[in-house]
C-alpha cells in the first residue's frame, strides 16, 4: 500500500536530527560547564556514564532531567516546532535512555525541510484540485498585474507548443494558487497566513536560507504545519 503524504510527514523521526549523547560537550562540574557557554547555551551532565541532568547558561545551575525536558527519538520531526515553542530544547530518550539533545537551532538542518515539503506538496495539490475546473482568464488578468499577467500567459502559449499544456496551474505560483483558491472561496485564509505561508515555502524550497532566524520564528514554523495540515484536511 502506498505511504500517504501525512504517514511520510510523521514517519521522520527526531533521531535523524538529534545530536546524539557521544558527540555531546558534557561536564559533571560547573567549573567545567562554563567554558562551553561560549558556544552552548545547555551542557548535559555528567562527563560520562548516563545523562541525568544538564548545567544551563541563563542560570549557571545544575538541572535535572524531567519529564518536560525529554521526548522519545521517535517523535515525528514535524511536531518539534510545537514542542519547542514551549522550550528551546529537549533530551531525546529510547529505551528508557538519554540518546540525543535537541535544540531549536537544529531546525535549520537538513532533514526537517522533508516533512514540511511533502505537507506543502499536498497541500497545493489539494487547492489545485478544488479549483482546476473553475480558472477563467478574466480571473488570472484580475488578480495579476499586467507585466504578471503577460508573462504568465507567454508561459502558458510557450508550453502549448511544446505539448506541455496542463493549464493555468502549471504556470503560477504557490501564493498565487492559494489567492485563486480564495477567491472562488475554496480556502479559507486571511492575508497574513497566506503570506506566512508564501513565505516559509520559499524558505522550505530554497536550501540556502534558513528555515528560523531566531527562536521566536519557531512559532511561526509551528503555525505554518498547522495551517497546512488544515489545507489538506479541508479538501
Amino acid at each position: 500500500m502506498p505511504i500517504s503524504v501525512g504517514d511520510f510527514a510523521r514517519a521522520v523521526s527526531v533521531d535523524n536530527l538529534m545530536v546524539h549523547t557521544r558527540n555531546l560537550v558534557r561536564a559533571s562540574h560547573l567549573k567545567d560547564a562554563i567554558p562551553s557557554f561560549a558556544d552552548f547555551d545547555i551542557v548535559p551532565a555528567p562527563a560520562r556514564g548516563r545523562v541525568s541532568g544538564y548545567f544551563e547558561k541563563s542560570s549557571r545551575r545544575h538541572q535535572l532531567l524531567s519529564a518536560e525536558t525529554i521526548i522519545s527519538s521517535d517523535t515525528p520531526l514535524i511536531e518539534l516546532p510545537g514542542l519547542l515553542s514551549s522550550r528551546p530544547f529537549y533530551f531525546v530518550n529510547s529505551g528508557n535512555n538519554i540518546v540525543g539533545y535537541i535544540h531549536y537551532s537544529d531546525l535549520n538542518k537538513a532533514p526537517i525541510r522533508a516533512p514540511f515539503f511533502a505537507l506543502l506538496e499536498a497541500a497545493e495539490v489539494s487547492v489545485s484540485i478544488r479549483i482546476r475546473d473553475r480558472i477563467a482568464t478574466e480571473d488570472i488578468k484580475a488578480m495579476s498585474t499586467p507585466g504578471r499577467y503577460r508573462a504568465l500567459k507567454g508561459r502558458l502559449e510557450r508550453r502549448s507548443t511544446q505539448n506541455l499544456d496542463l493549464g493555468w496551474l502549471a504556470v503560477l505560483k504557490f501564493g498565487e494558487i492559494l489567492r485563486l483558491a480564495r477567491r472562488y472561496r475554496a480556502l479559507n485564509l486571511d492575508d497574513e497566513d497566506l503570506g506566512l505561508l508564501v513565505e516559509f515555502r520559499n524558505r522550505i524550497a530554497h536550501t540556502n536560507l534558513r528555515l528560523i532566524e531566531n527562536y521566536n520564528e519557531i512559532r511561526k514554523l509551528s503555525k505554518v504545519e498547522a495551517l497546512l495540515r488544515r489545507i489538506t484536511k479541508s479538501a
